[in-house]
């Protein structure tokens, strides 16, 4: 399992079971997922993102459920947390939305 490195109301840092780390963004609109690099300081690409629009049937449920808890951001790490990798990440995120 991984851990989470830094995390507040806006963004959390997750390093995966394999040790490549990620970064959870929540903005005013959109919530996305980066792969960081260079020991964590520098996103290099969007793994997946979504609008944050609940009244959208084009938002995955998944990120409804995020919104709708008491913390979002700690919503998405336990989702996020149990990923071995970022092409497990990927191919779970992409399998619920």
């Amino acid at each position: 399992m991984g851990r989470v490195i830094t995390q507040n109301e806006s963004m959390a840092q997750v390093e995966l079971y394999d040790g490549e780390r990620v970064l959870i963004s929540f903005k005013k609109d959109e919530v996305a997922i980066f792969k960081l690099g260079f020991f964590g300081f520098i996103p290099l690409y969007k793994v997946w993102s979504s609008s944050l629009d609940l009244s959208s049937s084009a938002t995955p449920v998944t990120v409804k459920l995020w919104m709708h808890s008491f913390d979002p951001v700690q919503a998405a790490i336990a989702e996020v947390l149990p990923s071995r990798s970022i092409e497990d990440l990927k191919q779970w995120l992409n399998k619920r939305g």
